[in-house]
């Protein structure tokens, strides 16, 4: 390659590559290598919270299913009984959901409307 050729493609390039308009961290990096990784795994719906209270999810099936969709919570408080007892039977997986995170979710199209407006008073 000579010079001369070099600096006629640096020129081209002129106006079509640009900085971006705030820094890249290394978090936006990993994120976007994450994105583009093969991957079998299609996000129906999710939320991304950047608080540390509030949980994320990501809705998501498997390409190569049928019939399966996946729910994928992040900093969810849950209680797991493996073996059962007197409360639970085997394999129960109890979630604590803040009351916008199951709205997020559309749980509460499946609650009477008086019970859900009891569930999300804060005075009770």
């Amino acid at each position: 390659m000579t010079a001369e050729f070099f600096d006629r493609s640096v020129r081209s390039l002129k106006g079509i590559i640009s900085a971006p308009s705030t820094p890249i961290t290394v978090e936006d990096m990993n994120k976007a290598i994450k994105e583009q990784a093969m991957s079998t795994k299609a996000t129906l719906a999710h939320h991304e919270s950047n608080d540390a209270s509030e949980p994320s999810w990501r809705l998501y099936e498997e390409i190569f299913e049928t019939g399966i969709v996946y729910l994928e919570l992040n900093g969810v408080a849950i209680d797991f009984t493996m073996l059962g007892n007197v409360e639970n039977r085997p394999g129960t997986v109890l979630l604590r959901l803040p009351i916008e995170t199951a709205q997020q979710l559309g749980l509460h199209t499946s609650v009477p409307a008086d019970k859900w407006a009891r569930a999300c008073d804060a005075d009770k």
